[in-house]
């Protein structure tokens, strides 16, 4: 009897409510201020006090050596309040702005891995942990002063976004006219994050892209865009990159994803279907960027399929012809054109990016590329 009650409380149980942190974000309130007139931008100055008596240029160098040339985290985290005690259970999470300076050893590679302990503040991969960008109290010092941070921060600084609710909602988040400003960007797209044990087509980010785009085995033309769908974060970010930030001169994205063809999909060219659904998307928003205009543009995808992708543009060019650097800071990485771009373009000026060498799935998951021909490669 008492079996039968607890089945019945069971079944009759209303499901919990499950809490959605997005709808929680601290979206910005418009409030455009109006620009000052001659009469207050004096007493702008009067109140700047001996700053404002040097020049302009000597004024920039000064919060150049004191808040630029600087990598920035920025990001938004959904936890506790980081002052409340470790026992403390009433202490409810909130949406909490992290910043930091990054702060880690300089090296090749891994300084721009794709899941980055520098917010973590782990003392293995920092010199120092909690470095403050140190610029708060200069911000609030007065009507000058902030003006001229401000500006400081973000043309001189190279901004790192990692976390995918505020890159989504960016323009709501951070004031758009500040974004704009910003000319170097380092952003990792965590879109289906890879286990780090096992490996299933659920976790991977090309399955879920299919199914979006409804493509399957038996269905593969080539006309069908995934950019058509748009409701895919991928598809949003790529939008929102060359509209939030125009005056881009450095970009470095790093898709922490699983790309590869899941073994329960058969496709007849594994490196065509992921270009065409995975890096036509980026390779639009590149497009878009005018990259052109001697702009640095770096897309880092799992080593794995860099590999595959390299030995397919060796197979195509002539190995002279293949724009290969093994030495960089961002590891290795390949010139790679964008085909369906402006074939009016002379060589020089034809669009490209580099293509570089992600996060390591090899040595995650060894054992299934020892089973599993991902890249239908073994059968060339």
């Amino acid at each position: 009897m008492n079996s039968f009650k607890k089945w019945t409380r069971r079944i009759t149980r209303k499901p919990p409510t499950v809490y959605d942190p997005s709808k929680s974000l601290p979206f910005l309130v418009h409030n455009p201020s109006p620009q000052p007139t001659d009469a207050e931008f004096r007493l702008y100055l009067t109140n700047y006090g001996i700053f404002a008596r040097l020049p302009v240029e000597i004024r920039q160098q000064i919060l150049i050596l004191a808040f630029g040339n600087r990598t920035l985290h920025v990001d938004l985290q959904y936890c506790r309040p980081r002052t409340a005690h470790r026992g403390d259970s009433a202490a409810a999470s909130t949406w909490q702005w992290v910043g930091c300076v990054c702060h880690r050893e300089e090296q090749p590679v891994e300084r721009l891995q794709c899941c980055d302990p520098c917010l973590q503040d782990l003392p293995s991969s920092c010199k120092s942990t909690n470095l403050p960008i140190g610029a708060m109290g200069f911000l609030l010092a007065c009507h000058m002063s902030y003006q001229e941070t401000i500006t400081t921060l973000f043309t001189t600084n190279t901004f790192r976004f990692e976390t995918l609710e505020l890159q989504l909602h960016l323009p709501r988040l951070i004031p758009p006219d500040s974004l704009s400003w910003i000319t170097s960007l380092e952003l990792i797209w965590d879109l289906v994050k890879p286990r780090a044990r096992g490996y299933s087509h659920r976790d991977n980010l090309l399955y879920q892209l299919l199914e979006t785009d409804g493509t399957n085995s038996s269905r593969k033309s080539k006309s069908s865009s995934p950019s058509s769908v748009g409701v895919a974060p991928l598809h949003q970010l790529c939008r929102m990159v060359p509209g939030t930030f125009p005056h881009l001169r450095y970009l470095y994205i790093s898709l922490h994803s699983h790309i590869a063809p899941p073994s329960n999909v058969v496709l007849r060219d594994p490196l065509e279907e992921v270009e065409r659904v995975i890096l036509h998307p980026i390779e639009d928003m590149i497009h878009v960027l005018n990259p052109e205009r001697k702009k640095e543009i770096n897309i880092a995808i799992q080593q794995g399929g860099w590999e595959a992708f390299l030995r397919r543009q060796r197979r195509i060019h002539d190995d002279g012809n293949v724009m290969l650097e093994g030495s960089s800071r961002f590891g290795p990485r390949f010139w790679k054109g964008i085909e369906h771009a402006n074939s009016n373009c002379n060589h020089d000026s034809k669009p490209g990016y580099w293509l570089c060498a992600g996060w390591d799935d090899i040595g995650a998951h060894r054992q299934f590329y020892d089973e599993v021909d991902f890249w239908g490669e073994r059968a060339r």
